[in-house]
């Protein structure tokens, strides 16, 4: 009901109109208008599959930013809605990964960030076979990889029991996939079997990979193992990150309670941005990056002279972060280096 009553841009153009609009840019806002509601903490029970339908199409947009936003509100409608968004989940996921062959990388990101949220709360493994299929089968060499790549962190989160039930299925895909012609997609094949490996046993997966060169095994045993060393390592890392430094107390210090969903992110990829080497980015390509995925709106007012539009852009911007969910560790980064230079 809340979303039937929004108004889009300066005509304030019904929102179902403007789902249809032959407009781009009154298409994206609806959708941006409408994340921001879908952002809410409960969701009230009711029929969601007029909105579905619209986000499905629109996923396959051909403006870039329309499908852009619809990702994300997918993404939104996901994590709030968990299983009641399953069946309509089903149905978008084929359209998702047609997109991952996209260049532009905001789409992409929200694409990668769409398949995590929603194999997180609404579909398993055993549901998105055929789809892991559909995707080591596409003619783009990225789709294949990236797909191999959700396979992988899917695997890893999923009990042993319903990973083994699905060994037989996926290690078909994943040897194939471990001799295509393309060195990523090839090495994406071998991660995903590694993490099988990792969660049932190599003793499980033996059999299946009988046929493969003794190199090939050897790689592949080398990653089990690599991946078990990584374990521990990460381990030590969260540990350490639990101790706040006296940095980050003496900043910290002033905040206000609206600012803790900015400084959780901060605190989340504070020791990764300090170990990583992180790629320049100039202030325009940090923009466009947060703006992928929160929207222009949002970007004005953070940049605005008025202080009170400055603090209202922050709170929102801490609405958005609360809504990212466990993608939040995805756009730490970007976030927090956008925020240091405007």
């Amino acid at each position: 009901a809340k979303i039937g009553k929004l108004k889009i841009g300066e005509d304030s153009v019904a929102f179902w109109d403007a789902l249809e609009s032959k407009k781009w840019s009154e298409r994206r806002d609806a959708l941006s208008e409408c994340r921001k509601v879908a952002q809410a903490p409960k969701f009230v029970t009711g029929d969601y599959g007029d909105l579905a339908r619209h986000v499905g199409q629109l996923l396959k947009d051909s403006n870039i930013a329309v499908a852009t936003e619809a990702c994300l509100l997918c993404s939104a409608l996901a994590c709030g809605l968990r299983k009641d968004f399953q069946q309509y989940a089903r149905n978008m996921v084929s359209t998702i990964i047609e997109r991952l062959k996209e260049k532009q990388s905001g789409l992409n990101r929200a694409c990668k960030g769409a398949l995590s949220v929603i194999t997180k709360h609404c579909l398993g493994l055993n549901d998105i076979i055929d789809d892991i299929s559909t995707g080591c089968g596409h003619k783009v060499a990225k789709v294949r990889s990236d797909v191999l790549d959700w396979t992988e962190e899917v695997i890893l989160s999923t009990p042993k029991s319903v990973v083994s039930k699905v060994i037989k299925d996926l290690m078909a895909l994943l040897v194939k996939a471990a001799a295509d012609n393309t060195a990523d997609v090839r090495d994406s094949a071998f991660r995903s079997m590694a993490a099988i490996a990792k969660k049932a046993g190599m003793q499980t997966i033996s059999k299946y990979i009988e046929k493969l060169e003794p190199a090939k095994k050897e790689k592949l045993q080398k990653l089990v193992d690599g991946d078990t060393k990584k374990d521990n390592a990460t381990v030590q890392k969260k540990q350490q990150a639990t101790v706040p430094s006296r940095s980050v107390e003496t900043k910290a210090a002033p905040a206000k309670k609206k600012a803790t969903s900015s400084a959780r992110v901060a605190s989340k990829s504070a020791t990764q941005a300090e170990e990583a080497d992180l790629a320049p980015m100039t202030t325009e390509e940090l923009q466009e990056a947060v703006e992928t995925i929160t929207n222009s709106e949002l970007i004005g007012k953070l940049k605005s002279s008025v202080w009170k539009e400055r603090l209202e852009g922050m709170t929102e911007l801490n609405q958005c972060i609360d809504g990212f969910g466990e993608s939040v560790e995805e756009h730490a980064e970007t976030i927090i280096r956008f925020l240091g230079v405007i």
